[in-house]
C-alpha cells in the first residue's frame, strides 16, 4: 500500500525517532508499505518520519540503478556530490519566478494527490503553521481564477488569540476556529473592480498576456457587464464564485504542504464582518471560512455518492 508522504511543516519531520524494539507482522507490514511508498515516488530511500511515523525505522533501495543516470546536476552543471560547496548554491527549498521574486520549491503533493487526501478537519493541535509556509499558501492562493482576472476577494488572515475568540463567537462557537492557528476569512468587494480594472488591465498587456486590441475590449465589457449584475442583484453572487475558487486553492496548497484544513459555512456574517473590520461596509460580504493547521489524525474518508448519481452526459436525467 502507497502512503501519503508527509511534508514540510509537519512537525513529525521534527520528532526524534522511537527506538524499534521489536519486530511485529504489523511493523512488517509497515515496511512493505513504506518499499511500496518510496518505488512509487522513484526514491531510493525513505524514513518513517516522512510517511507520518516518528520510529527510527529508514527503507533504502541498494540495487543497482540502470534505468536512469546516476549523476548530480546543480543549475545545469554536473556536480560533485563530495564537493557541493564549490557551487555557493541558494537554499535548495527556493526558487525565483519569472518576476525574479524568490519562492518556495520543496516538494508537495501532486494535485491529484492532494485532492483524494484532503478531509475536513475539527480537531486540530496547537503545533504552529511555519511563516514561509502560509506565505507560499497565500501566494498560491491568490493565483486563482476569476471573471474578467477582476479577483474581487480580500482575504483576511486570522491568527491572533483575541481574533480567534471573536472569530469562534461569530462562527457559532465551533471549536476549529480556536484550535486551529489560522483562520481564512475570504471576504469579497463586489465594488473593488472600479478601481482596480485599469492596473489589471495594464498589468495583463505588459505581460503580452492580453493584446491591445483586448484591452480595449476589456475596458468596454468589464463595466457594462458589472453593471448588468448590479441591476439583476447578481453582482454579490459572482464575486462569491470568484472567491470559492480562491478558497479551494488554498485548501488544495495546505493540503499538499502537509497541513489539514476545514471549509466552515457556518457563521454570521454581519458579526465575521466586526471581526475583520468591515462592520459598516455594504460592499463587502463574506464568502467562506478556512481553517488551517495540523492534526494528531486524519479522520477516513466518508466516501461519496456513485459518479452515476451526480455525474451525468449531456442533460440531466
Amino acid at each position: 500500500m502507497v502512503l501519503p508522504l508527509t511534508y514540510f511543516g509537519n512537525p513529525v519531520l521534527r520528532h526524534k525517532g522511537d527506538p524499534v524494539s521489536e519486530i511485529t507482522p504489523e511493523l512488517e507490514q509497515f515496511i512493505e508499505d513504506m518499499f511500496d511508498t518510496m518505488e512509487k515516488h522513484r526514491g531510493i530511500g525513505l524514513a518513517s518520519q516522512q510517511v507520518g511515523r516518528a520510529i527510527q525505522l529508514t527503507v533504502i533501495d541498494i540495487r543497482p540503478v540502470e534505468d536512469r543516470p546516476s549523476t548530480l546536476e546543480l543549475d545545469g552543471e554536473e556536480a560533485d556530490p563530495r564537493n557541493l560547496r564549490q557551487h555557493g548554491r541558494r537554499r535548495p527549498d527556493f526558487c525565483r519566478d519569472a518576476d525574479g521574486k524568490e519562492v518556495m520549491s520543496r516538494p508537495s503533493l501532486p494535485v491529484n494527490e492532494a485532492i483524494e487526501l484532503r478531509r475536513s478537519t475539527k480537531d486540530f493541535n496547537d503545533t504552529p503553521i511555519d511563516p514561509e509556509v502560509l506565505e507560499e499558501i497565500l501566494r498560491l492562493t491568490v493565483a486563482a481564477p476569476s471573471s474578467w482576472n477582476l479577483q474581487p476577494w480580500r482575504i483576511v488572515v486570522i491568527d491572533q488569540a483575541e481574533d480567534r475568540e471573536k472569530l469562534h463567537a461569530a462562527c457559532f462557537n465551533q471549536r476549529q476556529v480556536l484550535e486551529a492557528p489560522v483562520t481564512l476569512v475570504f471576504a469579497v468587494d463586489h465594488q473593488a473592480w472600479k478601481d482596480d480594472m485599469e492596473q489589471i488591465i495594464e498589468q495583463a498587456r505588459e505581460c503580452d498576456a492580453w493584446p491591445d486590441n483586448y484591452c480595449e475590449i476589456a475596458r468596454q465589457a468589464i463595466p457594462g457587464g458589472q453593471t448588468a449584475l448590479e441591476k439583476a442583484g447578481l453582482l454579490r453572487e459572482y464575486a462569491v464564485k470568484d472567491a470559492m475558487i480562491a478558497a479551494t486553492h488554498s485548501v488544495l496548497a495546505a493540503t499538499g504542504m502537509g497541513l489539514k484544513t476545514t471549509f466552515m459555512n457556518g457563521w454570521m456574517e454581519p458579526a465575521v464582518k466586526e471581526v475583520i473590520g468591515a462592520g459598516d461596509r455594504e460592499e463587502i460580504s463574506i464568502a467562506v471560512l478556512v481553517t488551517l493547521g495540523h492534526a494528531d489524525e486524519v479522520l477516513p474518508n466518508p466516501g461519496r455518492l456513485p459518479a452515476e448519481k451526480t455525474v451525468y452526459r449531456h442533460r440531466l436525467a
